[in-house]
């Protein structure tokens, strides 16, 4: 079964190509690193969080949102020590001292399940501020997650809307990460050829499928098909079949449903269906997504068996010549 991979980074960068597809995301911060059990999820009322990311490496994962002159940075990462949130608070309280600024009323307390240090940044670099910053730490089971709340302007009236925030701060067991950080997971364990974790991933996405198509109609594709192939590629042609057929009851004129069938049926020795669902596929082949090409089967190894029947042969000799 040929690997066909959609890469998330083009897709992004054409946007305005895909506008009629895209949707914005759900408010709210929602973060959490698979196998992780459980994550950062709280409302975030009255913020518009964006730029929500993963690490390079994947190790953490981040958002930003801005809202009543407030900047809230927050983060989910493997932990950088071992303990709980008291120890990571006091790793990051350590590592603050570090950067290139003057604090004052520096100090450290816990609410609860979370440990927080606070500070009033009076010059950075050299230059006058006025700036006040809370940190707030939750840790559990080797991971760590962080919200950074920063005011500039900072007036001791101002305080409460910081701790308002603060009290919203929580981790929840039941973590639906943003669709676009679920989708990078799921992708990056498909490149990758962890075809078992791509499946878990691409089927928590799957189980989103009104949210993942409002939010990109796109992405919806992406999530079929990968997940359809992670299981042909793994082993489970019939599980493959299966989930293309699902897609197929939303696009019946989608290709790469049917050449994903044929690459299945191909796996199963079953010639008669994979020719089949190779005529539907290129039949259809005007349909394909912007950016997207058809696999050309002669070059499949999932047909190479099957290429050594004269019919066969010919049969797909006449799509693709």
């Amino acid at each position: 079964m040929k690997k066909v991979l959609f890469l998330l980074t083009i897709i992004l960068l054409c946007q305005p190509v895909f506008g009629q597809y895209f949707h914005a995301a759900r408010t709210g911060v929602h973060l959490t690193l698979p196998g992780a059990g459980w994550g950062l999820d709280f409302d975030a009322k009255d913020f518009l969080v964006e730029d929500t990311k993963a690490a390079p490496d994947r190790t953490s994962v981040s958002c930003r949102a801005g809202g009543n002159d407030i900047i809230m940075l927050c983060y989910f990462e493997y932990a950088p020590v071992e303990g709980n949130a008291v120890a990571c608070r006091d790793y990051y309280m350590e590592k603050s001292k570090e950067a290139p600024m003057t604090v004052s009323g520096l100090r450290s307390y816990e609410m609860g399940k979370v440990a927080v240090f606070e500070y009033l940044v009076t010059a950075y670099q050299g230059n006058p501020a006025n700036q006040m910053n809370i940190h707030a730490y939750l840790a559990r089971n080797g991971y760590c997650a962080e919200v950074h709340l920063s005011r500039s302007n900072y007036t001791t009236e101002s305080y409460e809307d910081l701790v308002e925030i603060l009290n919203e701060v929580r981790a929840s067991n039941e973590v639906e990460p943003d669709l676009l950080l679920q989708l990078d997971f799921a992708t990056t364990y498909y490149k990758d050829g962890n075809y078992d974790s791509a499946i878990v991933e691409y089927e928590k996405l799957i189980a989103r499928e009104d949210e993942l198509k409002k939010y990109n109609l796109f992405f919806w594709y992406i999530a079929i098909d990968n997940l359809a192939m992670s299981y042909g590629l793994n082993g489970d042609p019939d599980r493959a079949i299966e989930i293309c057929k699902r897609g197929l009851k939303q696009d019946k004129k989608y290709p790469m449903f049917y050449y994903t069938i044929a690459c299945a049926y191909a796996e199963k020795n079953d010639g008669k269906r994979a020719l089949e669902n190779l005529k539907k596929a290129f039949k259809y082949k005007d349909n394909m997504l912007p950016g997207e090409v058809l696999p050309d089967p002669f070059e499949d190894e999932s047909f190479q068996e099957l290429l050594k029947d004269n019919d066969f042969y010919k049969g797909v000799e006449e799509l693709v010549f």
